[in-house]
């Protein structure tokens, strides 16, 4: 059980598991979700899945910028004394 609970514990699938299931296996106990609650957990799985598309999308597009100007990015390390 142990093993098993340091992997599936607190993830979404996990969670929407469990309310399919209207229990927790692990721990041997009920789970009350709502058909509504059930039914809203692929839509949050979409959401999730977009907004990382769109952060990696972001960063995707910085580095790429960064790559092409190093210069514009490059801070003047003589101009800030360190000490």
């Amino acid at each position: 059980m142990g093993l098993a609970e340091t992997y599936l514990v607190g993830t979404p699938v996990w969670d929407l598991a469990k309310k399919v299931l209207h229990h927790d296996p692990l721990r041997g106990t009920p789970v009350s979700a709502p058909t509504v609650e059930i039914l809203g957990c692929p839509l949050q799985f979409k959401e999730e899945t977009v907004n990382f598309a769109v952060r990696k999308t972001r960063v995707s597009k910085n580095a790429n910028q960064l790559q092409r100007s190093p210069s514009r990015f490059a801070i003047n390390f003589h101009r800030y004394p360190f000490s």
